[in-house]
């Protein structure tokens, strides 16, 4: 299931816009070995300190969406090339989108590691990365088949005995239907995808739309990896809670 292609590169995606050179050394140093020393330099001694204290994370990337969605394989092409730009750089990214070969008509993918399902051997390959990040593309297909659904709720419930982070992405309004634990997370909302996520898309269309979801993906990922998973992927209303009222002290007025 894992993709090899590495075609449909965001265009422009090595060069730096004038006025803003962060993108590209934020993407280089995403995934890279980082040591806490040198990150004292750059980010300040509390966040080394906190990075020091925690084991490096070593993640592998899990795209799923239903095969009924058309705009899935594009997405998941574009993540993959984004998160793999060559020669070895980034995470691993799988798919799973096909049922498992000894799923019948209308099953599920294979499972993930660590996953147990019944009549599945589950996966063998050998495994470096010690989390699991995982990119549902949320759509009405997927919303709307039981087994699915069922699916990601055994997966979310066991998130936390298995290393699994989760960053649904939210293709049209009924994503947000999606069974506890994850409708309580941050979803990645990418701006202008077409009114409907059904037959294909031409890629020139949804450009803008893959371009918004690479960059909230991108700052999701780099806040995973310097501050931890309650900042990437912590409830809806962490992030979304009323501004916090401070009182401020009369102009003219000592301490």
């Amino acid at each position: 299931m894992r993709e090899c292609n590495h075609e449909g590169s965001p265009p422009n995606r090595r060069k730096v816009a004038k006025g803003g050179g962060n993108e590209s050394r934020v993407r280089l140093g995403l995934f890279r070995d980082r040591d806490p020393a040198l990150n004292s330099a750059g980010a300040g001694p509390s966040l080394a300190r906190m990075n020091a204290s925690r084991p490096r994370p070593i993640p592998e990337v899990y795209v799923l969406w239903h095969p009924a969605c058309g705009l899935g394989e594009l997405l998941a092409r574009r993540i993959h090339t984004w998160l793999r730009p060559g020669n070895g750089l980034g995470p691993q990214v799988y798919y799973r989108s096909l049922k498992a070969p000894e799923a019948p008509a209308g099953g599920l993918p294979p499972p993930l590691p660590g996953e147990s399902r019944p009549g599945s051997e589950g996966s063998r390959r050998s495994r470096i990365s010690n989390v699991q990040i995982v990119l549902p593309l949320l759509d009405a297909h997927l919303v709307a088949d039981a087994a699915w659904r069922q699916w990601l709720t055994q997966l979310g419930a066991n998130a936390a005995s298995c290393h699994r982070v989760f960053l649904p992405v939210a293709l049209d309004a009924t994503a947000f239907n999606v069974p506890s634990p994850l409708r309580e997370l941050n979803f990645l909302r990418p701006s202008g995808l077409p009114p409907t996520t059904a037959g294909p898309v031409d890629a020139a269309v949804l450009e803008p739309a893959v371009r918004s979801l690479i960059k909230q993906l991108t700052e999701a990922l780099c806040r995973f990896m310097l501050v931890g998973q309650a900042a990437a992927s912590g409830p809806e209303k962490a992030s979304h809670g009323p501004p916090s009222r401070t009182r401020r002290r009369p102009t003219g007025c000592r301490s």
